[in-house]
């Protein structure tokens, strides 16, 4: 019957990322604001890759085991916790990808051939973290894939498939499949309706050849050019969508220019802006925070023999650069 008033405050986001990027790789973390990082994974392993899962309470990574495989784990993150996800032996499993509701991991495995040191081609596989249970997205073993990548509400997945000469998305609930043709076979950003996709790729046809952006129908698979040499930019890498689409950050280089700089721009291109300009340097591994206020990246210094990268966030509101980690790479949020 009374009225109650309380305070809390609210942590900055984290930033994960793997480094010494010249040495062994282990996780470490640091604040979006800055400050001292800490060492999250250790020991004689070295960690190949990881992802943060979308409430940011763990991260899935890969770790070599001694069977000359590579196993999946998990750690809380405060590095306090560790579980072993998918005991792979042989096989190396890597390319950890949560599903939104973090219910599912999709990641690509890679089976030990028949002789000794032969591999066979990946393949997709889902981890479901109710039941512990993993299995082949695929019954058909001709049916390769990596790069796992949801769509926004989880439905849908989208692979790469070198032997189908581009990306399949796959709706989960009724088994539909879509083919997005593509060169480089890099996955996009998708729409946060999951309708479309938008992702860079290399046009061999065209004279001279050119690398666009494309956006592409992921239930028709009609891809349509959104930028290309008429922009004036080239070498395009793989757009990053902020959580409402309506900005995109993409990393490029102006005609006769050297090391890509990371623009921000609406996804047709309109209202472009340069986040970095510094031609020292070349900018990547752009990712969107969840609310999109900024954007965290990697940069590299040119013509720096043994530059080691470094990690980098933009803020929106204030347009600012601040640097977060040197000799550290594959920066990551976690909320």
């Amino acid at each position: 019957k009374r009225d109650i008033a309380w305070s809390f405050t609210v942590r900055a986001p984290w930033i994960v990322y793997a480094g010494p990027a010249t040495g062994e790789h282990q996780l470490w973390r640091v604040s979006s604001e800055g400050g001292e990082a800490a060492q999250l994974t250790s020991g004689g392993q070295v960690v190949f890759d990881f992802a943060v899962s979308p409430n940011g309470s763990q991260i899935a990574y890969s770790l070599p085991n001694d069977q000359n495989g590579i196993d999946l784990w998990a750690i809380t993150a405060d590095g306090a916790t560790l579980r072993l996800l998918v005991n792979c032996g042989p096989d190396l499993c890597a390319e950890p990808a949560w599903s939104p509701d973090a219910s599912r991991l999709a990641y690509s495995l890679v089976g030990a051939g028949l002789s000794p040191g032969s591999r066979n081609l990946a393949r997709v596989w889902i981890l479901d973290l109710n039941t512990n249970q993993t299995a082949p997205l695929y019954d058909d073993p001709q049916v390769i894939g990596s790069r796992p990548s949801w769509s926004p509400a989880g439905n849908r997945l989208a692979f790469y498939d070198s032997g189908a000469g581009g990306f399949r998305i796959l709706n989960l609930q009724t088994r539909e499949e879509t083919l997005i043709e593509s060169f480089a076979g890099e996955i996009g950003a998708w729409r946060p309706d999951g309708t479309h996709m938008l992702f860079s790729d290399l046009d061999l046809d065209a004279d001279p050849p050119f690398i666009g952006v494309y956006e592409a129908d992921t239930s028709t698979g009609v891809i349509t050019l959104a930028l290309g040499p008429e922009s004036g930019w080239e070498a395009f890498t793989a757009p990053a969508l902020s959580p409402d689409g309506q900005w995109m950050v993409i990393a490029l280089r102006t005609k006769g220019g050297t090391g890509k700089q990371l623009w921000l721009m609406r996804p047709d291109g309109s209202e472009a802006r340069a986040i970095t300009d510094d031609p020292q340097y070349a900018n990547d591994g752009h990712r969107w925070d969840p609310w999109g206020q900024a954007v965290v990246f990697q940069r590299i210094k040119l013509e720096t023999p043994n530059a080691a990268p470094e990690i980098v966030v933009w803020r929106m509101n204030t347009g600012r650069l601040e640097m977060l980690a040197q000799d550290a790479t594959g920066p990551a949020w976690m909320p």
